[in-house]
């Protein structure tokens, strides 16, 4: 799989994000969340078998990132960094390229003229 097709959630995100810090133990409420993340290899969790009324079920008890999951976020870093520059330098760039040839052109433009002018 590759990272460009992953889509994660804010809330999935900031998961993975507590997981590279530490090993994360993972509430009840928030096992949908994380199991997602340990379907697409970005964690390594580790299940406590329960058993209720004779069926036994795994339940995430403890979660870690993975190496894919480290690589995916350092790839969402690079992506950021880039999206910054291209949505935010880049135009500031143009702009001040802009006025600067605008000014340069109101202060050629007079003796151009004149030249013209002058110039049979």
């Amino acid at each position: 799989m590759q990272f460009s097709d992953i889509a994660l959630s804010k809330k999935e995100f900031s998961l993975l994000q507590r997981a590279s810090e530490a090993v994360v133990h993972i509430p009840t409420g928030e096992t949908i969340e994380w199991n997602r993340l340990a379907d697409l290899d970005l964690i390594a969790s580790d299940f406590v078998m329960h058993s209720n009324s004779g069926i036994r079920k795994g339940i995430l008890d403890t979660a870690r990132i993975t190496s894919f999951g480290q690589s995916y976020l350092a790839y969402q870093k690079r992506r950021e960094k880039e999206l910054r520059l291209k949505s935010i330098w880049l135009p500031v760039l143009v702009t001040v390229i802009t006025n600067v040839a605008i000014c340069v052109l109101r202060w050629l433009f007079p003796p151009i003229v004149q030249w013209l002018a002058n110039s049979p």
